[in-house]
């Protein structure tokens, strides 16, 4: 790949978006009393960095070694072998802010047509546009020389330095992503999460510790998502149809 162009808007800005996000949610949630649904998206959203490296793994998706490596994360099994530090960053800017919206457009959606149901609202405005934006997001990324898809599987779109795959594994990630926000969408009668509930954040006394509680609730919700719809996928279609690379063994 070679020395990676822009390098510091992966390494530097965008962990200093990351960290003004933060800054703006706490201030928020001190002056309201809870984390608002950006606050918990950003947080979740950040919470699942560590799967990147494992869905690279079965996406043969190698970062750039140029990047500052994880110094606590050595090699592992099923994980691609560049682990760049920024990426904790990344995960919280990439899904946070975008998630956001696109609840905010399915809620939307199924407020105007409600016979979509909330998943349908979700696929229709989801699906697309999240699409686009990993598209637009990985395929500069990939011109810049920050990270390469080592083998491409189906139909990609090529530029200098590598070519990014307009099919699997971005449609999988894609449809995570719908199921994300239709799971994130979810409240019962009475107006509470499910997975709120299901970690007792309702019946928890207002204050620091219940919103610890929702945060943990949030993310432990789309992590699982996430793992089981795009991370473990794409493990195994790589053990079950893909093929050995020393450069991601």
């Amino acid at each position: 790949m070679g020395e990676p162009q822009f390098k510091w808007m992966f390494e530097i800005v965008g962990p200093v978006l990351w960290f003004l996000l933060i800054v703006w949610f706490l201030i928020e949630a001190k002056r309201n009393g809870k984390l608002s649904i950006g606050a918990l998206l950003l947080f979740g959203g950040t919470s699942m960095f560590w799967q990147e490296t494992y869905a690279d793994w079965g996406g043969y998706v190698l970062f750039n070694s140029a990047f500052v490596q994880m110094p606590w994360w050595g090699h592992t099994p099923f994980t691609s072998p560049s682990k760049p530090f920024a990426l904790v960053a990344s995960y919280g800017w990439f899904f946070g802010p975008v998630l956001l919206l696109f609840i905010a457009l399915a809620e939307w959606l199924f407020k105007k047509q409600p016979s979509l149901g909330k998943f349908g609202a979700a696929l229709i405005t989801t699906g697309p546009l999240f699409y686009l934006w990993d598209l637009g997001i990985e395929h500069y990324s990939t011109s810049f020389g920050w990270w390469q898809y080592v083998v491409v599987n189906g139909p990609s779109l090529a530029n200098a330095r590598s070519a990014f795959p307009t099919v699997w594994p971005i449609v999988g990630m894609s449809f995570s992503i719908v199921v994300m926000i239709w799971v994130l969408m979810l409240r019962d009668d009475s107006g509470v999460w499910w997975h709120e509930r299901v970690f007792g954040v309702h019946a928890a006394v207002r204050g620091v510790a219940r919103e610890l509680r929702r945060a943990f609730a949030w993310a432990i919700t789309m992590n699982a998502v996430f793992f089981f719809l795009t991370t473990l996928p794409n493990i195994l279609f790589r053990i079950f149809t893909g093929i050995n690379t020393p450069l991601i063994p």
